[in-house]
């Protein structure tokens, strides 16, 4: 199961804003933050946003990764008395967006989608290994892992190994918790489609898959469906969150005792637009061919370069 603490979410002590960015997410994610146990009174609807609207009257473009797609869920929290975490999807409702307020009240942060994934990808692990007995690792955040301990007759012995999967243009932070807790770790080529075909080859090999991301915004968060799906990752975001703030943390905490646990990963993703498919070949061509030995670069910016993927190639 998904929802871990549904009685504790009904004390849920924070205010959420979400957005449907114009799409079909809300009434599932209503639906989604019901079954979780939270309260109608903690969720606070984008209704210019709510219902699908082909136009996309109230956004330049709905993507939540764009600069100015939160705009009017930041308006609606700001306007919230005690809103401190935005949940939104993109309108197809299989991506997620979270941004939280800063602590000093005068703004926002939008975590990437590696960020979130690390969040998520952690949440997981911790789950997965308090339900299973499996706890090697005693890491917490002030105390956070309380909220991670199930009463002993909840808890179960059990021999089967866990996993997460990221793509390969994704965080490597995801990496080098799951080495640190114990589980193994899969990457695959960019896509769900990689990554949900990898699940369910190792889950026929019995291996529990817990968590799957893309630095896209895309989150598997369990079993519950092989696929991206930001409505499920919204309830488990919120319950993540509803679980901190009861400790006096909130998501940003919980960012920095991972980087201070499991190491800085820094990454800065962005894309081009290239019409000309010869123009394309020779940016290629010159990151392949153009470093000082005729291969590829060797450093950036100042920086050496120690390791290169090169997809393309395999």
């Amino acid at each position: 199961a998904l929802c871990g603490r549904k009685a504790a979410n009904g004390k849920c002590p924070l205010q959420i804003a979400y957005t449907a960015m114009h799409g079909v997410g809300a009434q599932w994610v209503e639906k989604a933050l019901q079954v979780f146990g939270f309260p109608d009174s903690a969720i606070h609807w984008v209704a210019s946003q709510r219902q699908p609207d082909p136009e996309f009257s109230t956004v330049r473009f709905p993507n939540p990764e764009e600069k100015g797609a939160l705009d009017e869920a930041i308006k609606l929290a700001n306007a919230t008395s005690g809103c401190t975490l935005i949940l939104a999807n993109d309108p197809d409702a299989d991506r997620l967006a979270v941004a939280e307020k800063l602590s000093s009240g005068d703004g926002w942060r939008v975590f990437t989608g590696n960020e979130l994934g690390v969040l998520l990808g952690y949440w997981q692990i911790k789950r997965w290994k308090a339900v299973h007995n499996n706890s090697s690792s005693n890491s917490s955040v002030a105390g956070a892992d309380s909220v991670f301990k199930l009463p002993a007759s909840s808890a179960q012995t059990n021999s089967n190994k866990a996993a997460v999967l990221a793509s390969v243009v994704s965080s490597r932070m995801l990496k080098a918790i799951a080495e640190k807790e114990s589980l193994l770790y899969f990457d695959t080529l960019t896509g769900f489609k990689w990554l949900g075909n990898r699940s369910i080859e190792l889950r026929e090999q019995g291996v529990n898959v817990v968590f799957a991301f893309e630095e896209a915004l895309g989150y598997c968060v369990g079993d519950v469906v092989c696929d991206k799906d930001g409505v499920s990752a919204a309830a488990v975001a919120a319950e993540m969150a509803a679980s901190l703030a009861e400790k006096g943390l909130n998501l940003q905490d919980q960012l920095r005792f991972l980087q201070r646990t499991y190491g800085d990963f820094v990454s800065y993703n962005s894309y081009l637009l290239s019409y000309n498919s010869l123009t394309t070949a020779a940016i290629f061509q010159r990151l392949r061919h153009g470093g000082p030995t005729g291969g590829y670069w060797t450093s950036c910016a100042g920086s050496d370069v120690i390791f290169i993927k090169d997809i393309t190639k395999g």
